[in-house]
Order: C-alpha cells, then sequence, then structure tokens
C-alpha cells in the first residue's frame, strides 16, 4: 500500500498533465461524432405516419467531369434550361450537366472582383432560365445567364447598405426572390425586377442561422432554423404559422432534425429536409407530420456523408448535395 501511495502521491509533471487532457479531449471527441454521425443516429425517432407518397427512388449519381473537373463539397443545386447547375464550392465555380447527369461546361473563377467567386452556395434560377449564385464569404449575389456569362451582382444596393452579409440560400417564385441570411437572421424578399427588399421576415428572433429555403405554389415559404434544429413555416404576409420538427407540435426539444439544411417541397405538398448530421432525409406532410424518411450514413447509392442542398424539380426528381462524398443524388418522387 506504501508503494500505491507513493506513485499516487508524486507530482505530475507538465508533459504528463498535457498529454492526459490530449487523451481526454480525443476521448470526448470521438464519443461527439459517434453522437452525431452514428448509422443509428441518437435523435429521438418520429412516428411514422402513412402519406399520400412512398419513398423516393434513387435514379443515379453525378460526380463532376473527369480529374480536375470533379465536384469538390457541392452545396447547393438547381435545375433550369434542361441542366443540372451545381455549387462546387471549394472550387469556387459552378458545374453544369445535362438532365442524364452528363457534365457539360463550368463556369465562375476563383477571386473577389465581379463575378469572380471564393465560396459559391445558393443557386437558383428565375423564370427566363438565368441563373443566381449566393456568393458567401464575399456576400454578394451573382447573376449569370443559362449558359454562365456574368451578368450583373444582384441587389448590390442592399449589400452596400449591409443588409446582405452572409447570403445562403436562393428560392425563386415569379417576380419574387428568396434570400436565407446566415448571421443576421432573417430572410429577405425581393423584387425580381427592381432588385429592392420588400419585407424582411423572421425579424422578431424567429430563426438563428436560417440555411435553406423553399416557397410552395401558394407563397409559404418553409425555413430551414438551422440553429433551432427545426423549420419554421410562414405564411404570404410572413407571419410564423407552424413549427417542423417530427414533433406534435414543432416546440419539443426532441427534434428529429440534427443540422437542417436544405429543404424541398413537392406539388403534393410533401416537405423533404435534409439532417445533415444524421446522413437523412425527413418527409413531412402539410401538418408537419414525418410520413417517411430515407438514407443514413454510408458511401452506397441511398446513403449520404453530410448531405446539404435539396431541390425538388418540376419534372419530380429530387436532388440532394452529398457534400463529403462529393456527389449529388438524384431520386425520383414515388406516385
Amino acid at each position: 500500500m506504501q508503494a500505491v501511495t507513493g506513485v499516487l502521491n508524486k507530482p505530475v509533471s507538465q508533459k504528463t498533465t498535457r498529454l492526459l487532457f490530449i487523451i481526454s479531449f480525443m476521448i470526448l471527441f470521438g464519443l461527439y461524432g459517434y453522437l452525431f454521425t452514428s448509422r443509428r443516429p441518437l435523435a429521438q425517432t418520429a412516428a411514422i405516419i402513412p402519406g399520400r407518397a412512398g419513398v423516393p427512388t434513387f435514379d443515379f449519381m453525378i460526380y463532376g467531369g473527369f480529374g480536375e473537373m470533379q465536384l469538390n463539397k457541392p452545396l447547393a443545386v438547381t435545375t433550369a434550361n434542361g441542366r443540372i447547375y451545381v455549387s462546387d464550392s471549394d472550387n469556387a465555380r459552378i458545374q453544369v450537366f445535362d438532365n442524364a447527369g452528363n457534365f457539360l461546361f463550368a463556369f465562375g473563377e476563383r477571386g473577389r472582383d465581379a463575378g469572380q467567386m471564393q465560396y459559391p452556395y445558393g443557386i437558383a434560377a428565375d423564370r427566363d432560365g438565368n441563373i443566381y449564385v449566393s456568393e458567401l464569404r464575399l456576400g454578394r449575389v451573382y447573376v449569370f445567364d443559362a449558359d454562365g456569362e456574368f451578368l450583373r451582382e444582384f441587389a448590390q444596393e442592399a449589400r452596400l447598405a449591409q443588409q446582405i452579409a452572409s447570403p445562403g440560400d436562393i428560392a425563386i417564385e415569379g417576380n419574387t426572390l428568396y434570400l436565407t441570411e446566415i448571421t443576421k437572421n432573417y430572410i429577405m424578399i425581393f423584387n425580381l425586377e427592381t432588385e429592392k427588399i420588400t419585407k424582411l421576415v423572421g425579424m422578431k428572433g424567429d430563426l438563428l442561422a436560417p440555411n435553406g429555403i423553399a416557397v410552395d405554389e401558394a407563397g409559404y415559404m418553409y425555413v430551414v432554423d438551422t440553429g433551432r434544429q427545426r423549420v419554421v413555416v410562414y405564411n404570404p404576409d410572413g407571419n410564423p404559422v407552424r413549427l417542423i420538427n417530427g414533433t406534435p407540435t414543432g416546440h419539443g426539444m426532441s427534434s428529429v432534425l440534427i443540422n437542417p439544411r436544405g429543404i424541398g417541397v413537392d406539388r403534393a405538398g410533401n416537405v423533404y429536409v435534409v439532417s445533415n448530421l444524421s446522413h437523412t432525409i425527413y418527409v413531412f406532410n402539410r401538418e408537419g407530420q414525418v410520413t417517411h424518411q430515407f438514407g443514413g450514413q454510408g458511401d452506397g447509392n441511398t446513403e449520404f456523408m453530410f448531405p446539404n442542398g435539396l431541390h425538388v424539380d418540376p419534372a419530380g426528381r429530387i436532388l440532394i448535395t452529398d457534400t463529403t462524398l462529393n456527389r449529388v443524388a438524384v431520386y425520383r418522387i414515388a406516385r
């Protein structure tokens, strides 16, 4: 016993203390990674109820062109002009594919001048086929034509007034553009022609780090409130009317969503939400109830590793950016 006591009472060196701290940190970090990236996420599982549509079926995968043209951290995706446009964020460019996923061309270059990019994020198209890209690090929104020719910066006046600082996702419906402002915690609504702000939504503390946004045919806005692990639904007047997180009222803390990001709404009113840290897509009905889910952690065709963007196109497809695996998954909505 004396020998043991002597060892325990022996002063611990600075080097040993530092080593113990590093080991403890690594154990805690590993535990955190397990909790949030396990194939069986520890978020509360919502009750699955029958929905109108079945689980979407996998169609094909997009990886980009060959060699240097491969995707590197794709964050957002949209469809227009019979093409698929992808924010190739770590390569500071946009990649363009045909509707079968074949590479066509890329546009954009790294830089800080007008039309140049550092980290393109949100992407959407207007009814004329022009492509709008939010540049997250530069705090700008760019407009390109269908073939990637730079046209202008959108709403420069709002940027100069510091109303646009960290633009995220973009949605365009008719003559209206919706833009999430990630660090300012609100949604900006613009008249597409005048490029003037018509409304700011979420100014009463509704949102914390909003990322994805989708707008249905009736003008309701579905905003991913990433910081609070939920979706906030606003009516066309900008008033919140519903919370969605997989609990009956949407107010519970046991959200099925972990770091939610992209979102889309189909014509039947089904809401598709990316749960980034559980690598899963959750599908909700109009009332905010979970109808089904798909995905899960892995590198298979029907699995994801930290998915981010999601787009539902008029043809009944769901396109999902799989950021860590550097690809875009294309699904078909079941009828």
